[in-house]
């Protein structure tokens, strides 16, 4: 078992590992304290963003719209199932207890909505994915039923996702939404009701970070939404990320004022402006906290703020210094006076903008709880802290309550999810059954088709030991990107966690050695560094840098076969973010970029041939190369329509002599994969930031696939060809698969089953074997071969007609080549296909 802290190492964001790259700058001009980094894995925003500064205002929201008017009646009638995990978890920004049941509580969630659970976090249903980033949750303290929803995660990271669109609010638990305004100001913090005008609500905003903007600060409304008033700003790039009430006089509110501003080439995280702010007059007016407090200061950071309800005099500020811990400070006064109780000296963090929590007990002032990357805990009233974190909990806390009617119920939420403490906080229990995990990239392996992979923000590699949403896993550690699965041999599993930390295992999962050897030090990788395998030769593998290194021996060594292919280090991006190679022929290679290039070459890396002179200039997001014609490819981009760009996915029949737009009626929605079905090589299957869409035309026309799918950012697809599972894997609402057969319909799951496939005998063969299956009623069944690359190589049986009964079928495979391969069986009663199954057999020649 491994120590604390390298537990907390391996399961945290990289913020630990990018501290120590962080370079820091003043500007005299503008009093800022700036963090200079590499912010390549400012990757969720950048590369949907990119060539610009930000996301266009509220395009989210456009294609939203566009998807329920165009494409309504475009959707196939087959249904979407979870694949889990649900026992893993994900972000989670906000809680709430209900005031007299703590068994009923809700989780904001970083990309997956708000959820409810009646049972004490058992089970979970979701009651609001209008938008998927939450920020922020409030009761009215005088009507459970009515809770406000403000949107846009304020944990403004390099694993951030989109912009909120204000504030949203039920009044009858959750079953309605309307939206209440404020939908400009992008991320919100935190949600207040006034105890005694519940009316009265006040909302910390952060703003559109990205840019500087006006929508900053402290919004009140004193009508339950209708209208708003910013009622505290002091300038376009310092935002509001908390306010607290005094418990006995709710005209006495204290207000945490933040400088975050994060452009593409550098991070403003602390600046004089930030600050403690009292307002003794309902929010009309407010005046800087300066009595033992800090003020004007250029490395002033992010503040969070607790007010004790048994003492209500006693207030707690957690502060940042930058990336670190400046200190807890504390007022016994009611805040007109503060002094530091606590330096944070005993803490190693480094990342208390992302994590900055602190909680006070509702019955005990003298114990506070502080949420940083760990988890820390005091009893004498914040003059020192232990460092509490267990196995038990994640790391990267961002939301603790306690339930308000036992002060021994706590709920707390971070990066791996809601846990449940009912003895003060002693223990934890994690709840399982909760579906939010933020997926990079997913896979099958193809030997054992029920076993899903895939890597996950701040969760590592994840991996199913069998089919349920609750088997995953975790094999490899820090947050996961891609990762592959011999087809021909399921011992050999290759992984990675961000930057390029390449692994591989020749156990099937169970152990991983270092896979870099042999790659530049000095590289440069993308956030999600691509890799990709010759399925020809499953031992070759391809990782994109700057540049294309190859090996030839399972990940072990690593040569350079290109230079760099990107416009170079412009500080923000300059990576390879996509490979693939021909199935057909293994010296064809499709390589794209961050940075809007488009490379093959065609005789194995030798020469690299730039293709992307017809492209838009934007992020591609994947290359993939049709499965039985080298010189056919599509290449998906990221970004949203603005002047120059015409759609999001391209096709080449040339090498890249040429592009075709086949995506011109889409909506204007990045795409982040495009899948080629094997079996019919003009059905495209491709990924998007709300759904999953396909065409059986090569793009002329585009629809919908499936029912049962959330809106919610897909960001890689896999499909097993044998077995027709189509596999989605979501940034938020975990993964999810759909039955393909025959283009877009699905397998129903609740017919009973109507056949029993056996296993051929002998097995392995050459050249003859025999294959029997059941029928439990007269079918036409179909029987086919493939091979592991799910290409057909025979149909057996076409259609025919079977009795109830046994039967056999005789198959010879001299034409085949010695290796594995699948047989399937299609069984069709009244017309509607209602069974299949499928198994291996080798070719041993």
């Amino acid at each position: 078992m491994k120590p604390k802290f390298a537990f907390a190492i391996s399961l945290s964001l990289p913020f630990f590992i990018a501290y120590f790259f962080i370079t820091y700058h003043h500007n005299n001009d503008n009093g800022f304290f700036k963090e200079q980094e590499n912010l390549d894995n400012d990757w969720f925003i950048t590369q949907r963003s990119f060539p610009r500064e930000d996301i266009p205002f509220q395009v989210l929201e456009n294609a939203k719209s566009e998807m329920n008017t165009r494409f309504a009646n475009k959707k196939t009638s087959g249904m979407w199932t979870l694949a889990g995990p649900t026992n893993i978890g994900g972000r989670i920004t906000s809680l709430i207890i209900h005031p007299t049941n703590e068994n009923i509580f809700f989780a904001g969630s970083a990309s997956g909505g708000v959820w409810k659970t009646t049972d004490n976090g058992n089970t979970w249903t979701n009651i609001f994915n209008e938008h998927f980033s939450i920020g922020a949750l409030s009761f009215d303290p005088t009507n459970p039923n009515c809770i406000y929803v403000g949107t846009g995660e304020a944990n403004p990271a390099g694993v951030a996702t989109y912009p909120g669109n204000g504030v949203w609010k039920t009044t009858n638990g959750g079953e309605t939404w309307a939206n209440i305004g404020l939908e400009s100001t992008g991320h919100i913090g935190k949600i207040v009701v006034n105890p005694n005008y519940p009316q009265e609500i006040f909302v910390a905003a952060l703003g559109l970070y990205r840019g500087k903007t006006q929508e900053r600060g402290v919004f009140k409304s004193s009508n339950g939404g209708a209208n708003w008033n910013r009622v505290l700003f002091l300038n376009d790039t310092t935002g509001a990320t908390d306010i607290v009430f005094h418990p006995m006089n709710s005209s006495r509110m204290f207000a945490a004022m933040w400088t975050r501003y994060r452009t593409p080439r550098y991070s403003v995280i602390s600046g004089v402006a930030s600050g403690l702010f009292l307002s003794t007059n309902g929010g009309e007016n407010w005046t800087q906290v300066t009595a033992g407090f800090p003020n004007n200061d250029e490395n002033l950071g992010r503040i969070s703020l607790a007010i004790s309800s048994s003492n209500p005099n006693t207030i707690f500020a957690l502060v940042a210094d930058g990336v670190n811990v400046k200190g807890v400070y504390k007022s016994t006064n009611g805040g007109n006076d503060w002094h530091q109780v606590n330096d944070g000296a005993e803490m190693f963090e480094s990342q208390v903008w992302y994590n900055n929590i602190i909680v006070v007990h509702p019955t005990n002032a003298n114990v506070v709880w502080l949420g940083m990357t760990s988890f820390y805990k005091s009893t004498n009233g914040g003059t020192s802290f232990s460092d509490i974190l267990s196995f038990d909990v994640h790391v990267d806390q961002h939301a603790m309550e306690y339930a308000p009617s036992n002060p021994n119920k706590i709920v707390l939420g971070n990066d791996g999810g809601i846990f449940v403490s009912t003895n003060g906080g002693t223990s934890w229990n994690k709840s399982l059954n909760l579906p939010i995990t933020q997926f990079y990239a997913g896979t099958i392996d193809f030997q054992f088709s029920n076993k899903l992979l895939g890597g996950t923000q701040d969760n590592g590699t994840l991996r199913t030991s069998n089919s349920t949403h609750s088997s995953w896993s975790e094999i490899y550690g820090g947050d996961g990107f891609y990762c592959l699965v011999d087809p021909t041999d399921s011992n050999f599993v290759y992984a990675e966690y961000q930057n390029g930390g390449l692994g591989f295992s020749t156990d099937g999962g169970n152990s991983f050695e270092d896979g870099t050897n042999g790659i530049g030090a000095n590289d440069r990788f993308n956030w999600s560094t691509p890799i990709a395998m010759d399925l020809q030769h499953p031992k070759t593998l391809y990782v994109g840098t700057q540049r294309v290194y190859r090996t030839k021996d399972n990940m072990q060594n690593w040569t350079a076969i290109s230079g760099d292919l990107t416009y170079g280090n412009g500080g923000r991006v300059g990576t390879i973010s996509t490979i693939d190679v021909s199935q057909t022929d293994s010296n064809v290679i499709y390589v794209g970029t961050d940075d809007s290039r488009v490379w093959v070459t065609t005789n194995g890396g030798t020469n690299w041939v730039n293709i992307d002179d017809s492209l838009p200039n934007r992020w591609a997001t994947r290359v993939s190369v049709d499965p039985e014609s080298a010189n056919i490819a599509y290449v998906t981009l990221s970004g949203f329509n603005v002047y120059d760009f015409g759609g999001h996915i391209f096709r080449t029949t040339n090498f890249g002599a040429t592009w075709s737009n086949i995506g011109e009626s889409l909506p204007d929605i990045p795409i982040n994969d495009v899948i080629v079905d094997e079996q019919n090589r003009s059905h495209l299957y491709i990924a998007t930031d709300l759904n999953v869409m396909f065409t059986t035309n090569v793009g002329e026309t585009w629809n919908i696939l499936g029912e049962n799918f959330p809106d919610v950012s897909v960001h890689d697809l896999t499909l097993h060809s044998p077995t027709r599972k189509l596999v989605a894997f979501t940034h938020g609402r975990s993964a999810f698969s759909y039955n393909i057969i025959m283009g877009a319909q699905e397998i129903s799951n609740n017919i009973p089953s109507a056949v029993s496939l056996s296993q051929n005998y002998p097995n392995p063969f050459n050249p003859k074997t025999t294959i029997g299956f059941s029928m439990l009623a007269i079918s036409n069944v179909t029987l086919k071969v493939f091979d592991i690359l799910g290409r057909e190589m025979a149909t057996l049986l076409n259609n025919e007609t079977k009795e109830a009964g046994k039967h056999e079928v005789e198959f010879d495979a001299s034409a085949l080549t010695s290796g594995m391969y699948v047989y399937r069986i299609f069984v069709t009663q009244h017309g509607k296909l209602c069974n299949t199954e499928t198994k291996k057999f080798v070719v041993l020649k």
